[in-house]
């Protein structure tokens, strides 16, 4: 039987796939892209400023709801979550990887929750 998802999840893999391998130097044979660079230093690349950038925008939302910067170093993990948030959503196609990695990302987002609350009770507001 075919799973609804699983045709969305292989064509995402595909597309992945080739998003890495169809950099300007794919047709180099030493497997480095331009600069010296390997495809998975581009790749990790990607995704660490990908979760920076999704960071900042996220300790901005928080911040706006709070009504103060109480989430100065949050950028970094606030952002690897929401990666893999992202990523579960995209590629969860297996079962038994998909329920730890959920359970991994749930606490990690009610810890984040946590020391968020916890800074604001501890610290007075600033004028």
């Amino acid at each position: 039987m075919n799973k609804p998802g699983r045709n969305l999840t292989i064509l995402a893999l595909a597309g992945l796939s080739l998003l890495v391998l169809a950099s300007p130097a794919a047709g180099a044979q030493t497997g480095e892209a331009e600069g010296g660079e390997s495809f998975l230093d581009k790749g990790l690349t990607f995704i660490n400023q990908a979760a920076g950038q999704l960071g900042k925008w996220l300790v901005k939302v928080v911040d706006k709801l709070v009504g103060r910067e109480v989430a100065a170093g949050l950028e970094v993990p606030l952002g690897y979550l929401s990666v893999l948030t992202i990523a579960l959503l995209v590629f969860g196609a297996l079962e038994v990887a998909r329920k730890v990695i959920w359970a991994i990302v749930g606490l990690g987002w009610a810890l984040l929750a946590l020391r968020i609350v916890l800074e604001v009770l501890s610290e007075p507001a600033n004028p």
